[in-house]
């Protein structure tokens, strides 16, 4: 009998680089018949139910079986193991297909109370000749999108629905709002609505569908390999269709407001997002690491900053990488230069196309949409959005908080040795620098990162980040950094030549990008195949290898473990793998003083890992193990490996 190895398994999979492929024959498909393509996607998406449907007969016809046998031949107690199969397979698939079609947590407007708002909606609606007035939602994300739902679950007349994000209002001029309304509604003028909310149940369905059959062992045999083909093509053929639906919904909005108009508001919305939103949530990351309560009010606060004017320097900057940036391989909305290319918008110049981007941009009036349209109306809703948003992130806030508490100590202690050693060596420099980074941002943390290669020139994620922050200006020197990065750790192969890519396209290398990105795809690929090694359970089968660490790395653990009592002793080994063998992977195994002990200590234990992942530099993957009961031939296999065991309570007396 043949069993398939690893690798011949993972070859089943759907690459990234196949799934680009793919994806650019899709595009080609759906730009020659439009309406062939749209058959395409019907079928895909029915070959989908089909199999489901094919299985449930299936298993419907073995249970009858089962239960013709049983009243025929009588009862054995084999059959219990039939049932059991059979039930959880029909189980698992009934889950997955049973689910929920999610509402958004929304406000719905009464448009009588809004009549600035209504009347805009109105001209446009006349504009599209659309019929029926939507229903307009007010939700919390600097975004917007149309709906449409089934007045009876799964079928019937179906209800329209326009979702304005309440940051975009602040964003946004009433101009630009019509513009974003007409788009929207150009989407339910045809029936984009109904056939996305199709797609996109069927997506929740199958996305949930594998979750549930990878946890399962029956369906990971027997159902899983199918269904992961299968999504391959269906994600493929959807994400086209959408971008497709994206770039007609601007073509009808630009009829309707015209084409100048949509373009500025496609611009200011991205320009919004670059440089404000983002810059606004890196804030309250850095503040989770200092502050120990959530901001009573995140929503408000994003509303004030997105309202901000920004200045032509800083929407030129922010223009300069965004008109540079291409599609991605599974966006589902095209990038800003591919949505102006289609509307005839750009002349083929980069520069006077920028040009022409910044006057629309610079030409705003300071009134923003919220105000001239909802002056008092979206108190209510900004209130009970900040109160969701504050019990959504207060569970992750007080972790982060935690390790920030932790990090502020480490840093206490990286200080006062550099300061008693007069130097720190690299690994210690770098956690410095990471820390700065951490608490206070990217442009503060570079000095010392260029501290840290004066000590390593190969140090690779201190070249990492030194060279995106330069290719992210558009300084060629950032190259050779993310190369030295690349050559010094596997791991950052696929980050690296994204970040070449993307580099390269924004100079107009597009040939010499294309071949980065498919490099990206296979470094990532392989990526994903030795994280889901590593993840696997460790074994006394498993080969282990002497871990070769720095002794400055091993004393290092040595005096992370010597304050805890509960450990009685730990082994440090490097586990032979097959995927990214030269990304070695070290398993540290603590055996605590006795097999059982109480939960707050064995919270302590675990509470290890982070504090190794912060303080050690490890540079590069490792787990942490605690060997309870039961571990017997696992602690005898590590034991055999040369110069294992770092620490012992004994020793340490």
């Amino acid at each position: 009998m043949k069993f398939e190895t690893r690798s011949e398994k993972d070859a089943k999979r759907f690459r990234r680089s196949d799934f680009y492929r793919l994806v650019r024959q899709y595009e080609a498909e759906a730009k020659k018949s439009p309406s062939a393509y749209r058959m395409k996607v019907i079928g895909i998406a029915l070959g989908g139910y089909a199999f489901i449907l094919g299985f449930m007969l299936l298993v419907a016809g073995l249970l009858a079986l089962l239960i013709h046998r049983n009243v025929t031949a009588g009862f054995s107690y084999w059959m219990i193991g039939g049932y059991a199969v059979l039930g959880l397979l029909a189980w698992t698939i009934v889950r997955g297909i049973l689910l929920p079609f999610p509402f958004p947590f929304a406000f719905e407007l009464d448009l009588a109370g809004f009549p600035m708002l209504k009347r805009t909606i109105r001209d446009v609606k006349k504009k599209l000749k659309i019929w029926r007035m939507p229903r307009v939602l007010i939700v919390d994300e600097f975004n917007a999108f149309a709906m449409s739902r089934p007045w009876f679950g799964l079928v019937g007349p179906s209800r329209h629905y326009i979702a304005l994000g309440l940051p975009l209002l602040h964003a946004l001029n009433v101009e630009e709002l019509s513009a974003v309304i007409a788009h929207e509604m150009a989407h339910l003028s045809r029936a984009h609505g109904r056939w996305s909310g199709w797609i996109h149940r069927l997506r929740v369905t199958w996305f949930e569908l594998l979750h549930r059959l990878g946890r399962s062992w029956i369906g990971r045999f027997l159902l899983l390999p199918f269904a992961r083909w299968w999504w391959g093509y269906f994600e493929a053929a959807t994400v086209v269709m959408e971008r497709q639906q994206e770039i007609e919904a601007n073509e009808i909005a630009s009829k309707a407001v015209g084409r100048d108009l949509v373009a500025q508001a496609l611009a200011r919305t991205e320009v919004v997002s670059r440089c404000l939103v983002a810059e606004y949530w890196e804030e309250m990351w850095q503040r989770s690491a200092r502050e120990a309560h959530v901001p009573a009010s995140l929503v408000t606060m994003l509303g004030r900053r997105v309202t901000k004017q920004l200045d032509s320097e800083q929407v030129s900057e922010t223009l300069i990488r965004v008109m540079g940036d291409h599609t991605s391989i599974g966006s589902t909305h095209p990038c800003l230069r591919d949505t102006l290319s289609a509307l005839d918008y750009l002349t083929g110049s980069e520069d006077s196309d920028r040009a022409r981007v910044l006057a629309r941009l610079s030409g705003r009036t300071r009134e923003v949409a919220a105000h001239e349209l909802m002056p008092k109306g979206l108190d209510q809703a900004s209130q009970v959005f900040d109160q969701l948003w504050r019990q959504f992130l207060t569970p992750v806030w007080e972790v982060r908080n935690r390790q920030g508490i932790q990090f502020r100590e480490l840093m206490l202690e990286l200080d006062e040795l550099w300061k008693s050693k007069g130097s720190l060596p690299a690994g210690k420099l770098w956690r410095r620098a990471w820390l700065t980074r951490e608490f206070y941002g990217e442009e503060k943390a570079l000095p010392l990162v260029r501290q840290v290669l004066d000590i390593d020139a190969r140090h690779p994620l201190a070249n990492l980040v030194l060279g995106r922050t330069l290719l992210e200006r558009n300084d060629a020197e950032g190259a050779d950094y993310v190369f030295n990065a690349m050559e010094s750790d596997p791991a950052l192969q696929g980050e690296g030549q994204r970040l070449l890519a993307d580099f390269y396209r924004r100079e107009g290398l597009t040939e010499a990008a294309e071949g980065l990105e498919f490099g990206a795809m296979d470094a990532e690929d392989a990526l994903d195949q030795a994280n889901e090694e590593r993840l696997e359970k460790i074994r006394a089968r498993d080969e282990f290898l002497p871990h070769e660490l720095p002794e400055e790395t091993v004393e290092d653990l040595r005096e992370l473990l010597s304050g805890i009592d509960d450990v009685k002793r730990v082994f440090l080994v490097r586990k032979k793998t097959e995927h990214l063998p030269e990304l070695p992977f070290y398993v540290i195994a603590i055996v605590p003083r006795i097999g059982r002990f109480a939960k707050d200590r064995l919270d302590r234990l675990r509470a290890l890992e982070f504090d190794a992942s912060v303080r050690i530099d490890f540079a590069s993957s490792h787990r942490l193990l605690i060997l309870g009961n039961g571990t017997w031939w696992l602690r005898r296999a590590l034991r055999k490996v040369a110069g294992s065991e770092i620490w012992s309570s004994r020793r340490s007396r």
